[in-house]
């Protein structure tokens, strides 16, 4: 005699089936990524710098072109893919993390997805013994994060707004950000030796003065850009599409 399930048994396999579709789709959402990270390759523009150095602007013209942009300051990453504003024929995955100290920590979980970073800084206010300092600490954190060294991922300083008068050359923003690095090895090794940092890889050589050509963990260049001048980002943009 064949054995027919009753409704009870339907009801169960049918429960079942629904739980193993959710399941798949709970770890198809995972595995494309939700918010925050969204790939496992390293697909990702990484904009960082200090709060105020023009991140955000930069992100705007980029892929909207020469508009005006008013920014505030957020405590959330902005991540899209598009095709950029001057090559359009070009598609990118860009990351405009936050510039606030309290977010810098978190920073490090975009390290493993980036390509390239472009870390901004202000030449107008690279003069300013704080501004300077406050880069250099983040350049810093990102110098000595394994993912960065483990992979090499180049690295781009761009100074904005070097259209205004007193902005400063990028060969003095180089200046000004070794010297502050030179003091933050000093700084965060005695820390190192108390055992108050994390796994963080030490900077550069022992007992010499940081120097990018040779301490850098990546390749490091430096450009002055302006938003304003359409020329003056064309070697943003060669660094963003290079290979």
């Amino acid at each position: 005699m064949d054995f027919l399930p009753d409704d009870a048994s339907f009801a169960m396999y049918g429960a079942a089936a629904g739980a193993a579709l959710v399941l798949f789709f709970v770890l198809l959402k995972l595995c494309s990524g939700g918010s925050g990270i969204r790939s496992s390759k390293r697909d990702i523009v990484l904009l960082v710098g200090p709060c105020g150095a023009g991140k955000t602007a930069l992100f705007h013209r980029l892929r909207d072109g020469p508009t005006k942009v008013t920014t505030v300051t957020s405590m959330k990453e902005t991540m899209e893919k598009f095709p950029l504003f001057d090559e359009e024929n070009a598609t990118f995955n860009i990351c405009d993390f936050p510039g606030h100290e309290r977010m810098r920590s978190q920073a490090g979980q975009f390290y493993p997805i980036a390509k390239k970073i472009i870390f901004v800084v202000d030449s107008t206010t690279a003069n300013d013994a704080g501004h300077i300092r406050k880069a250099a600490e983040f350049l810093y954190d990102i110098f000595t994060h394994p993912k960065v060294n483990d992979a090499g991922v180049p690295v781009m300083i761009a100074c904005s707004k070097s259209d205004e008068t007193k902005a400063a050359t990028s060969a003095t923003v180089r200046s000004l950000l070794e010297s502050e690095l030179t003091q933050l090895k000093s700084t965060r090794a005695s820390l190192e030796a108390h055992g108050e940092d994390d796994e963080s890889i030490p900077l550069g050589r022992d007992n010499a003065p940081f120097a990018f050509d040779i301490d850098a963990p990546c390749e490091v260049t430096f450009e002055n850009y302006s938003i304003v001048t359409p020329e003056a980002l064309n070697p943003l943009l060669d660094f963003i599409m290079s290979d």
